[in-house]
């Protein structure tokens, strides 16, 4: 007859509570950078802290990764998936916007270069016209 005490009890509830633990630890740590610096990070739509970030906790319960975007006001936003294998630094570099004038400019370019065809189109159909007259 085998014979439990109660300190070989507890030794196996301790073991086992520290490999459900293990099993369980779902947080890896990032280093989040950007460039220029300052920009907004969110992970899964969350706002979670500024670049140049260190250690930034990320939650992988139940999932197999998250997305990671930062967003500075005057660029183009970054982003991506992470993974709890993904490295643990990563720099996004920001392309700057397009400035609302130079859309404007690059939109009137593109009027007068379809009003333009559009005189010619209406030329060549003018001109078929008068042939069959």
């Amino acid at each position: 007859m085998r014979v439990v005490t109660l300190t070989s009890l507890r030794f196996a509830l301790v073991a086992a509570l520290l490999v459900a633990g293990l099993a369980g630890c779902s947080r890896q740590y990032f280093t989040i950078d950007s460039y220029p610096e300052g920009a907004v990070i969110f992970i899964d739509d969350e706002p979670r802290g500024q670049t140049k970030f260190e250690k930034l906790g990320v939650d992988f319960s139940g999932k197999k990764y998250v997305t990671v975007r930062v967003e500075k006001d005057g660029f183009q936003p970054g982003g991506g998936v992470l993974r709890k294998s993904s490295p643990k630094q990563m720099v996004f570099f920001l392309e700057e916007s397009p400035k609302n004038e130079t859309i404007l400019e690059e939109l009137r370019d593109l009027q007068r270069s379809l009003d333009r065809m559009a005189q010619r189109v209406e030329m060549l159909e003018f001109g078929r016209n008068d042939a069959n007259e």
